[in-house]
């Protein structure tokens, strides 16, 4: 009995090496370290895309990668066809060198006209999201068009991204005393306010004067308050008073 479990290609999934389209599957892989992306119409384990949870960096990345994830989209009968409008997103067939895949794009002009219910002859000018097409615009018919659905994410999916985020919180614990986007890492001391990198290059020039003394102790408070960490930003301050008179801060 095999012990691959069933996979549902009950998903839409954009792929990073054309960014379009395709009826998916998902599976959780290597106890659960990988996510495997399988595709319906390329069942081969050479086509597959796998993604690990050390390949996410920032929160960003996780809200990336979940939006390359949604429920299937559907197509539009013939009788419905005043349902796809003016300023709608939807999904689309786009033909390139005898190759259809599907792209977003939004509905830029429809042009109704009277049909039966069995034949829809109507024309829709779409402006292509993505994809070869970005931001053109190209004439389509019904057929070629599918509405996307409201999409509630994916159990797996959702496992996986759960398993990633604590990966990031993991790693963000390890606390880093001046953050690069920090706002107070690049003010000047002629706006009134004082930083880190102020204080360490007031104290490594010469006497540390009683106004920097202040000035660090201001700093401190703030990143207190913001890191809630005194013991490391006591022993990044008492690194550089180190052999001065002023080995400690006055108390806070």
């Amino acid at each position: 009995m095999s012990d691959i479990p069933k996979i549902s290609f009950n998903l839409e999934y954009r792929s990073t090496q054309d960014d379009a389209w395709y009826t998916s599957g998902v599976i959780l892989d290597h106890h659960n370290q990988l996510l495997r992306v399988k595709f319906k119409e390329f069942p081969e384990i050479q086509h597959d895309e796998v993604f690990s949870v050390s390949d996410f960096s920032s929160s960003d990345d996780v809200d990336e990668f979940r939006r390359r994830f949604r429920a299937e989209t559907v197509p539009v009968e013939d009788n419905e066809c005043t349902k796809v409008i003016e300023g709608m997103t939807v999904c689309a067939a786009y033909t390139e060198d005898g190759i259809c895949r599907y792209f977003d794009a939004i509905v830029d002009a429809v042009y109704y006209k009277e049909h039966t219910h069995e034949k829809c002859v109507c024309n829709y000018l779409l402006v292509w999201q993505h994809g070869p097409g970005e931001n053109n615009i190209s004439a389509t018919k019904l057929e070629d068009i599918y509405i996307i659905m409201t999409y509630a994410v994916d159990p797996t999916v959702a496992e996986f991204i759960k398993l990633v985020k604590d990966k990031l919180r993991g790693a963000s614990s390890q606390f880093s005393l001046i953050p690069k986007s920090s706002s107070f890492s690049k003010k000047s001391s002629s706006s009134g306010t004082f930083n880190m990198s102020q204080a360490r290059i007031s104290l490594m020039r010469g006497p540390v004067l009683m106004l920097d003394i202040l000035k660090v102790k201001t700093t401190f408070c703030s990143l207190c308050l913001l890191t809630n960490n005194d013991y490391d930003i006591i022993t990044y301050l008492e690194l550089f008073l180190t052999d001065r008179e002023e080995k400690v801060l006055p108390p806070v």
